[in-house]
C-alpha cells in the first residue's frame, strides 16, 4: 500500500507553472475537439441541404395532429400543426393547408400517418368499453398486421409460440 502511495505522489505535479501548462494544454485539446466537431457537423449539414435541394418536391396537406387540451377547465380536442424535423431542418405543416416539401419529408409524413392509423385501429380492438372474445380480438389484430405490414405477435397465445 505504501508503495502505491509513493508512486502516486511521484506522479503529482508540484510546480505551479507546470500545472498551469498542463491545464492549458488540456483546455486547448478540448477546444480543438469542439472546433473539429462543429466543422464536421456544419459539413454534414451542408451536404444534407445540398442533397435535400436535389430531391423532388411533393405537395402534402396535413389533417393536423389531434391533441387534447384543458382550456379553462374544459377538455377540448384541437388540431395542432404537424412538425417534422430531420437533422437541422424543420417543416411545419398547418392543418388543411397544402405545403410543398421535399420527398423525404413527405415520406416521413406518410409513415407517421400510417402509424397513427394503425395505432387507432389497435386501440379500437383493445377498448375496455367494448370487450370482445379473445379469438375475435386475435383475428382482428392479425388483420391489422396484414393491412399495415406489421410484424407484431402480441395477440398470439403462448401454446402456439
Amino acid at each position: 500500500m505504501e508503495e502505491i502511495q509513493a508512486k502516486s505522489e511521484a506522479l503529482l505535479i508540484k510546480n505551479p507553472e507546470e500545472k498551469a501548462k498542463l491545464v492549458a494544454r488540456a483546455g486547448a485539446h478540448v477546444q480543438q475537439a469542439i472546433a473539429a466537431a462543429r466543422v464536421l457537423k456544419s459539413t454534414g449539414d451542408l451536404e444534407f441541404a445540398a442533397w435535400l435541394a436535389q430531391q423532388p418536391v411533393v405537395t402534402i396537406t396535413s389533417p393536423g395532429k389531434p391533441v387534447t387540451i384543458n382550456r379553462d377547465g374544459v377538455i377540448q380536442s384541437v388540431l395542432e400543426d404537424e412538425v417534422i424535423r430531420i437533422r437541422n431542418k424543420k417543416w411545419v405543416l398547418p392543418p388543411g393547408i397544402p405545403v410543398d416539401v421535399p420527398k423525404p419529408v413527405a415520406e416521413e409524413f406518410f409513415a407517421r400517418q400510417k402509424i397513427r392509423q394503425e395505432t387507432l385501429e389497435r386501440k379500437k380492438i383493445l377498448n375496455a368499453n367494448a370487450p370482445m372474445d379473445n379469438t375475435v380480438m386475435a383475428r382482428k389484430w392479425n388483420e391489422i398486421n396484414q393491412k399495415f405490414g406489421s410484424q407484431t405477435d402480441f395477440m398470439q397465445s403462448e401454446d402456439r409460440g
